[in-house]
């Protein structure tokens, strides 16, 4: 059946592709925390039209118009909310309490194990101030950290993104969503900020 409005995929690319480009472009917190409010608000809308700008052109090469498909008034509803919730997400990167680097972007790495070559692309990994690495994997709906553990995890990327570089202690899903935080795995990685009470290992 044909969909109405923007999919979820699709919300998902937008928002992954808005957050590429402002890392590419910012790559560091203090460089974030160092930005006008409305300078970043204006960087965070030129990434909504680039990452719109994007969908159409795929859509446009499988045969039709994502614009026209969902209207122009939908369209501009997405690219508002989503600008909403990267800006959210934003302020959420400029509270973490351990200073950060954007090292990687989207890069492909190849991990061999157990006789397997797994190819993997995390979409982020984070250095911080003290050298140790954080992989970061942006979803639209993170899994329970549960379904990450165990002998026979049922989610197994983000376990497996923290193998690709030596010096990672951590692993962390950002929910793209306005009110989400941080879901990671990892001591003391400065995730979180000061004022979010923290139970056991959740907000570490």
């Amino acid at each position: 059946a044909e969909a109405f409005g923007f999919t979820a995929i699709e919300r998902g690319l937008l928002l992954h592709e808005m957050m590429f480009q402002l890392w590419r472009d910012i790559a560091s917190q203090s460089a974030l925390l160092a930005i006008p409010e409305q300078t970043l608000l204006e960087k965070i809308e030129l990434a909504a039209l680039t990452g719109l700008t994007k969908l159409e052109k795929d859509a446009e090469r499988t045969g039709y118009s994502l614009r026209t498909r969902v209207g122009e008034g939908c369209w501009e509803l997405e690219r508002a909310f989503c600008c909403e919730v990267v800006a959210a997400w934003m302020r959420r990167e400029g509270e973490r309490k351990i200073s950060f680097t954007a090292v990687a972007l989207e890069e492909e790495f190849v991990l061999s194990l157990s006789g397997l070559d797994l190819t993997l692309r995390p979409d982020r990994i984070d250095q911080l101030e003290d050298g140790r690495r954080i992989v970061i994997d942006y979803k639209s709906n993170a899994p329970a950290k549960s379904r990450w553990l165990g002998r026979r995890p049922k989610e197994p990327q983000l376990p497996l993104y923290a193998l690709v570089d030596a010096t990672s202690e951590g692993v962390a899903f950002a929910p793209l969503a306005r009110d989400s935080q941080f879901i990671s795995l990892g001591t003391n990685l400065g995730l979180m900020p000061a004022s979010i009470q923290c139970v056991g290992a959740r907000c570490k």
